[in-house]
């Protein structure tokens, strides 16, 4: 039993994660203490992961620029909104001074009314 945990010890000091089982059985892991002896990359499954990821990012460039091209529309829309409205507010002007005009016509014309025998 005592050789056992001295051979637990120097396999987990050599970059091995064991466990003991039931018994005689020990489970022996590689940890990552030594990234050389990392199972090999399946570049099948990589490239799978990478056309995913450079799916998505298409996608969101298409959002991106659909909502640039919105936002565009948008700008346009709010200059012809605020040209409106400028000619909207100097006809508003136009209407208070004619207003004016003729309330001074109207006083006037009371005033000669007054006057006339």
């Amino acid at each position: 039993m005592l050789l056992k945990h001295i051979i637990v010890m120097l396999w987990h000091y050599s970059g091995y994660h064991i466990e003991m089982g039931n018994g005689d059985i020990l489970t022996i892991q590689k940890t990552k203490l030594f990234p050389e002896f990392q199972a090999p990359v399946d570049l099948t499954l990589e490239a799978r992961h990478m056309r995913f990821e450079l799916m998505e990012l298409h996608q969101q460039l298409r959002i991106a620029k659909d909502k640039k091209a919105i936002n565009i529309e948008i700008q346009q829309m709010l200059a012809v909104l605020g040209a409106e409205n400028l000619q909207l507010k100097q006809q508003q002007v136009e209407v208070k001074t004619l207003q004016a005009q003729l309330t001074t016509y109207d006083a006037k014309v009371r005033e000669l009314e007054q006057q006339a025998p």
